[in-house]
């Protein structure tokens, strides 16, 4: 559960982080957690919030509200811009070309999904893009990319990194150090509920 210092643009997105790395997460929550913060006008001046929103949106093609997600982050970057808060204006400007990548995933343009992508990243990565960029580098066969974005999310994502990793490197035909990988998952996660058996049934293959 969480406490109530978790911010609730974390609890209501959550969720969806999950559903997005393969976890089975039933649609009611999704709905039910999203829903609630439409209901909070605050939630439209958390950038995190939006972005997560509108990621949603497009995972489940409702396009007039995916687009009108991505009006309001491009509307808050002009305004913020305008008063001479450039800092704010470039993060929210960010938060537009996420929203821009999650719309170009769901049509099938992966290709121009990676590359929306890799435009958000920070210098230092910013784990929740890096994912998609790696895990979209996977899908294209470029495997150096994958791995390097995979090897990065392990501090961050665990288990379900290590998975990808192996998974790639099984690939790059090097089994010694996939199956390090596989078994990493499969000690962290050896009391795993149900609903991650499935990876920790595939780490053990």
């Amino acid at each position: 559960g969480w406490d109530d210092l978790t911010p609730r643009s974390v609890r209501d997105c959550w969720p969806l982080f999950l559903s997005l790395r393969g976890l089975s997460v039933p649609q009611s929550i999704l709905e039910e957690r999203l829903a609630g913060g439409r209901a909070d006008s605050s939630s439209f001046s958390n950038r995190f919030w939006v972005t997560c929103a509108a990621a949603y949106a497009a995972q489940r093609g409702r396009w007039s509200e995916h687009a009108a997600l991505l009006f309001h982050a491009r509307e808050s970057a002009r305004r913020d811009l305008a008063v001479g808060d450039s800092a704010s204006a470039h993060e929210w400007d960010r938060v537009a070309r996420l929203a821009e990548a999650h719309g170009l995933l769901r049509r099938g343009r992966k290709e121009d999904a990676l590359r929306a992508f890799e435009s958000t990243l920070h210098s230092d990565y910013g784990w929740f893009e890096l994912w998609n960029v790696g895990e979209l580098a996977l899908e294209l066969g470029r495997l150096d990319q994958a791995e390097r974005a995979f090897r990065a999310l392990r501090q961050w994502n665990g288990p379900p990194a290590y998975l990808y990793l192996g998974r790639i490197l099984e690939r790059r035909a090097r089994p010694a150090e996939a199956r390090e990988a596989y078994e990493f998952l499969i000690f962290a996660w050896r009391d795993a509920d149900p609903e991650l058996r499935p990876m920790v049934d595939e780490a053990h293959q």
